[in-house]
């Protein structure tokens, strides 16, 4: 499905509950067939597009990010997240209301409030060496909680409102070779993050080298579900996140 007419659907209607088949005829009118054309298609479709629900339910519950849909959806009635949109604004704040190191801070807030890894910081010099965020995961066991090992992790952070391309990870490895033989192959966790996506080719070449890719709406999604007050203005919710 063209999810930005799909999005344009739902904040036609508005509400979080509407009829499966009335959203569908909406829908496929937005696409440009006629009335009957639209109630036509809406039941050939109906069962795809519950599979299209329950792939995207399971996508973004893999990926932390908030979906549009809820798991009461169904053939008779369709249930929305109208929270998504609000996650979409914060999302574009992260590029365009934030400055580059206001996002790295909000990066490295990701890993101390939302994974609980511990000692969250940013570099702070220019020429920092290939990574702007990082942190420590504290492996821990037994009854007294002793810590037996540690994770280093190191994030780089792109600001960029088109998809990072295959060379941006690719100078992200250059870092990556040579702070694993600096460290002497020690456990460590490797994070890109985005404002935006990611190309087919930077995925499938971050993946092999096993970096996590966060997205802008993975970004938005971690931090909207750590505010503990609902702030109207999403631009105000992520600098009080930032500062905090």
């Amino acid at each position: 499905m063209n999810k930005e007419l799909l999005f344009q659907s739902v904040k036609s209607f508005n509400v979080e509950k509407v009829e499966t088949t009335t959203f569908l005829i909406q829908y496929f009118t937005l696409i440009g067939l006629n009335r009957f054309k639209a109630s036509e298609e809406a039941e050939k479709r109906i069962n795809t597009f519950i599979d299209f629900i329950n792939n995207e339910l399971i996508r973004c519950s893999k990926v932390g990010e908030v979906c549009i849909f809820q798991t009461s959806s169904n053939k008779n009635v369709t249930n929305f997240n109208l929270n998504f949109f609000y996650v979409q604004e914060l999302c574009k704040e992260l590029y365009s209301g934030i400055d580059t190191v206001e996002f790295e801070v909000a990066c490295s807030k990701v890993l101390k409030n939302n994974l609980k890894i511990e000692n969250a910081n940013v570099t702070k010099a220019k020429g920092d060496g290939g990574y702007d965020f990082y942190g420590s995961y504290l492996a821990k066991g037994g009854s007294d909680n002793y810590t037996h090992s540690v994770i280093e992790i190191f994030g780089q952070s792109k600001q960029y409102a088109g998809n990072i391309s295959r060379p941006e990870i690719e100078k992200f490895l250059g870092f990556i070779q040579k702070n694993n033989q600096n460290r002497h192959y020690k456990p460590t966790i490797y994070i890109f993050a985005s404002t935006s996506d990611y190309s087919n080719e930077a995925l499938q070449l971050a993946n092999s080298f096993g970096i996590i890719c966060w997205t802008g709406m993975q970004i938005a999604s971690f931090i909207f579900n750590s505010l503990s007050l609902r702030i109207e203005n999403p631009k105000e919710a992520l600098l009080n996140y930032i500062k905090k």
